[in-house]
């Protein structure tokens, strides 16, 4: 099921040069869980299979979860939540993972004939460390593929050799994004295809749609050698103000991301600094490679290119760090030259900057 493609740009950051890491694809599990009824459509009603401690402070711990599919909603809890239809959970959990799982359609791969067929949110992890996701295809989820919670934090969590596809599918739902990171910190996200988040759903709003979202205060944390493509708007997006802490001292690097019908990186709002982008491979998307949106619209393609104003700001994301100018460009031998400076011509911005060209 799934898999079969190359993803990132590999260490040299050079797309199509043969050390990208190869996603293969899922294994079919003989084992398949039908959601339908767990829990009895209960209001409370979570998740079909669950990792929970009974707290924060007292985790579960050393819970693995392997080589299942999971599929369909509860009864009665339709259209679902980010908290309530959730095929595989990780709760106040310790040490533990998720690997070899198909979510969101049937161990043969089939995918929902229709939105209640659906799962609410692939995997959900909250209040936990040291959590791992691998080798796991999660599909046609009505909310999230992936959903690190805000509402209780998380620390140290890998997401690895993972396809994320068509998430917000259900069309009663207007937000969804394949993976939501928020509230995190020391998390990676590596050898990830994500794409295709929302291009079932005509009734997703602006600030959705990603194959890789970060809010809420995400802190030191990686994203690097995915593939994200063919996403309603972005492929990443940084969050929206005001819900929670900054997301800063956060890597991506050596990911390819094309083909979306927005920005290929979104930086929305003022509180997400301190994020490092090198060596990645960003076209054909709709809008700007990387848009540092000087106006936080959290529009579907930002604000487009914003003037160099020879200042850093600390109102705008990544401190509304000026794009570099170049004046001068030549061969040198059998290298290349360049001159030129970044900020306006009136007004550089001082320091010491890396450049890629």
């Amino acid at each position: 099921v799934g898999g079969g493609v190359d993803v990132g740009t590999g260490p040299d950051g050079i797309e199509g040069t043969g050390d990208e890491h190869h996603l293969a694809p899922f294994d079919r599990p003989e084992l398949e869980i039908a959601g339908n009824g767990a829990g009895g459509g209960a209001a409370n009603a979570s998740a079909v299979l669950e990792a929970r401690g009974e707290s924060s402070s007292s985790r579960v711990s050393n819970v693995n979860i392997a080589s299942i599919a999971v599929y369909k909603q509860f009864a009665g809890q339709y259209p679902a939540s980010t908290s309530k239809n959730v095929a595989v959970a990780f709760t106040n959990a310790s040490y533990s993972s998720l690997q070899n799982a198909l979510l969101g359609v049937r161990a043969d791969g089939a995918p929902p004939q229709n939105d209640e067929d659906s799962v609410g949110t692939g995997t959900r992890v909250a209040g936990s460390d040291h959590v791992s996701i691998r080798r796991t295809y999660s599909a046609y989820a009505e909310v999230y593929s992936i959903y690190l919670d805000h509402a209780a934090s998380t620390n140290n969590i890998t997401i690895s050799d993972v396809e994320a596809e068509h998430s917000g599918y259900a069309t009663q739902i207007s937000w969804g994004d394949n993976i939501a990171i928020y509230n995190t910190a020391n998390t990676t996200v590596k050898w990830v295809y994500s794409h295709d988040a929302q291009t079932s759903n005509s009734n997703a709003v602006a600030y959705a749609g990603a194959g890789i979202e970060v809010w809420y205060g995400v802190q030191n944390t990686a994203i690097t050698e995915n593939l994200l493509e063919n996403n309603k708007y972005h492929g990443i997006v940084f969050g929206e103000d005001g819900h929670g802490g900054d997301n800063k001292q956060i890597t991506v690097l050596h990911n390819v991301i094309r083909n979306n019908n927005g920005p290929g990186i979104l930086l929305a709002v003022k509180d997400s600094y301190e994020v490092s982008i090198s060596e990645n491979a960003i076209y054909d998307n709709e809008g700007s490679g990387i848009d540092i949106d000087a106006n936080s619209s959290t529009s579907e393609n930002g604000d487009g290119v914003t003037p160099n104003d020879g200042s850093l700001s600390d109102d705008e994301p990544n401190k509304g760090h000026d794009y570099p100018i170049f004046i001068l460009a030549g061969l040198d031998g059998g290298n290349l030259h360049v001159e030129g400076y970044v900020g306006k011509a009136s007004q550089h911005l001082s320091g010491t900057f890396t450049i890629e060209v």
